[in-house]
């Protein structure tokens, strides 16, 4: 076998010899001649030597350690930690006072702005908040944050050097270069052409690549992240940038690997391909702060109202705890809002009308309700239709509240399981976190949308209930003229009486829920007209 190699070796020696005598441009004889002249002897007779190699292996042994701590890091597959750096880096550029005013604008110094404060001056702080905002997003246009862009990008093209393949490159000048751990590598001169494939790959990350103090600086923030302030190395891989940076600049430039492709293809006009980095990072960083500022507006403002309602709620339920929708839940609110999606917006309202179906709108008073329906003895039919409708469609309401619990179970729309899934997902998915941010918006909007149909239908049958109990106590009811007699009746009297007992309970509901929907006279049409 070692034979047959050294034949083989020997025709292409000697092909390429012959090829140099008789088809080289005096261009090309001088590339060579330059090549041969190279300071750290790199080529040789058309073979590229050890010492080109050994600048190989020494980039790969550098390497390494970086590539790993680039991708725990900046490059992580998780969207959500590789933001984390990103942005460490990106805050670097922000002073001092820049820094106080985006603390101020935090969630919890915004919310601590409204606590106290007449509900009058609510607007002017949230246009003051807005204009702060505005100023905090304009801090981005300054030179600084152009610079800090262009820095990352450099990263961008390390990770990539980090990630070339020098094993399969090393293999080449020595066949078990992958399998010698412990002993040092036994490279030998490789034929120029036979390197060409990763030659073309290394000029192509090569062209164009740079290394400053500003990439040392910024691998030690990272640093600094990664580890702690306290644990952190200010030195962190200040050896491996200068050994990247030096091989780079003297040995893999893109003058040497160009003259070496061009003695590989015989002529000087070839079209290399040129790596490029023009991430945006600055743009993102702004759209995902005005993002988060607009998300957590609303959810100030939700819990504002929550709590305002808090005392007026107690008072209505007794002091009960509320009875939240199954599925559209405050702990699964908190995990979306934790990994950058927003919450949900309506859970106390819901929880609201779900506690008011159990306590006031029971079975047993739509039981009563229908009774009249059937057997009353109306005296104007559209008044019995409006009556009718109304009750029915309050019967539905605990259906549709279900139906919506029901769309959070397993294998339906909305499946919990399913959806944190996706959310965990998203941080490596930039495209699968769009798409839950989007199922989440359209979950509010349905449970906006499922809220106000609930309350137009029960504001609807409040004053239904206002004008029964109006007739029962009438010498000669107008409407419904056998009413006092259904009231009094054993089978309706028990329902009769929590209903009249606690219709002031209904009201006060109803005058709650005016915070969190539009009820107006309008929905509270005469009936029967």
């Amino acid at each position: 076998m070692a034979l047959l190699n050294s034949i083989a070796q020997f025709f292409k020696r000697l092909f390429h010899k012959e090829k140099n005598l008789h088809s080289q441009a005096p261009q090309l004889r001088q590339i060579e001649l330059e090549l041969k002249n190279h300071p750290a002897q790199i080529y040789k007779n058309a073979y590229i030597t050890p010492a080109f190699a050994q600048v190989i292996h020494i980039l790969q042994t550098e390497t390494v350690k970086m590539h790993n701590f680039l991708l725990e890091t900046l490059y992580n597959p998780n969207r959500k930690i590789a933001m984390r750096y990103s942005t460490s880096l990106i805050e670097t550029g922000f002073t001092q006072e820049q820094r106080d005013l985006l603390e101020s604008l935090s969630y919890e110094n915004r919310k601590k702005e409204y606590l106290g404060k007449a509900i009058g001056v609510y607007a002017e702080i949230k246009t003051s908040q807005e204009k702060e905002i505005a100023r905090a997003l304009a801090f981005f246009d300054a030179d600084e944050f152009k610079k800090i862009e262009q820095v990352i990008r450099n990263l961008d093209h390390l990770f990539d050097i980090c990630q070339f393949n020098y094993v399969s490159f090393l293999t080449q000048f020595d066949s078990q270069y992958s399998e010698r751990k412990d002993t040092a590598p036994r490279f030998s001169s490789l034929l120029l052409a036979d390197a060409e494939t990763h030659l073309v790959d290394l000029y192509y990350l090569a062209a164009g690549f740079t290394l400053s103090l500003a990439e040392a600086r910024a691998l030690e923030a990272l640093c600094f992240v990664h580890n702690g302030y306290e644990k952190a190395n200010q030195k962190c891989f200040l050896k491996e940038i200068k050994t990247i940076h030096a091989a780079f600049k003297n040995i893999l430039n893109a003058d040497t690997l160009q003259k070496m492709i061009f003695l590989i293809k015989g002529k000087t006009d070839v079209l290399l391909q040129v790596a490029t980095y023009n991430r945006n990072v600055i743009e993102p960083y702004k759209e995902e702060m005005k993002k988060k500022f607009d998300s957590e507006s609303k959810r100030i403002a939700v819990e504002l109202q929550d709590e305002k309602n808090t005392e007026d709620i107690k008072t209505l339920f007794d002091n009960r705890n509320l009875l939240p929708l199954q599925g559209y839940t405050q702990e699964l609110s908190h995990f979306l809002q934790s990994n950058s999606i927003e919450g949900f917006l309506h859970i106390m309202p819901l929880s609201i009308i779900n506690t008011f179906m159990r306590m006031f709108l029971t079975d047993r008073i739509v039981s009563y309700l229908n009774r009249i329906v059937v057997e009353g003895f109306f005296t104007n039919p559209s008044f019995k239709s409006d009556f009718s409708s109304a009750v029915f469609a309050c019967s539905e309401i605990d259906a549709k509240l279900r139906s919506f619990e029901n769309e959070f179970t397993k294998g339906q729309t909305n499946d919990l399981a399913v959806l944190r899934s996706n959310v965990l997902e998203g941080q490596q998915n930039v495209d699968l976190l769009k798409k839950v941010s989007f199922q989440i918006d359209t979950i509010n909007h349905d449970a906006q949308r499922l809220m106000q149909e609930i309350m137009n239908d029960i504001n609807s049958l409040a004053h239904i209930i206002e004008i029964l109990l109006s007739e029962a106590k009438k010498s000669n009811p107008s409407d419904i003229s056998n009413i006092k007699l259904l009231v009094s009746s054993v089978r309706n009297k028990d329902a009769a009486e929590e209903l009249e007992n606690h219709f002031s309970k209904w009201m006060f509901f109803i005058d709650i829920m005016q915070n969190y929907v539009i009820i107006t006279d309008k929905d509270r049409k005469k009936l029967g007209s």
